[in-house]
């Protein structure tokens, strides 16, 4: 029994580190963005609430897309090396690093939605 229960109460403590370290620090999304790892990141606008992005290179759009109780810190160490033959776009998801933390949901279809509009704002 134990030896089930370790996995289980592994996992439990990785996402909610996780959450707590990325998803839900409670700092404003302002003081975020600008001791971000991105020192080129802004927020935009995207429906009701203000999205983080950081860009960098040219050419094609290659838009890069954390997981769930992370942030766009996770694609830090690809970045530039992938800007060198792409446009590279990173963005927070809603209630994740420097992105505003507004009512939900918090869902798949919300986060498409995000995408979505944060490529139409780009």
């Amino acid at each position: 029994m134990k030896k089930r229960l370790a996995p289980l109460i592994l996992l439990v403590v990785l996402l909610a580190g996780g959450f707590f370290a990325f998803g839900n620090s409670g700092a404003n999304p302002e003081e975020l963005v600008h001791s971000s790892v991105y020192p080129y990141g802004r927020l935009i606008q995207t429906g009701s609430y203000r999205t983080f992005t950081a860009e960098r290179g040219r050419g094609p759009a290659l838009i890069l897309v954390h997981g769930f109780a992370s942030s766009s810190y996770t694609w830090h160490g690809v970045m530039d090396p992938l800007a060198e033959n792409f446009r590279v776009v990173v963005l927070d998801l809603k209630g994740f690093g420097a992105t505003d933390r507004p009512e939900g949901p918090y869902n798949r279809d919300a986060f498409a939605d995000q995408i979505r509009d944060t490529m139409d704002a780009l």
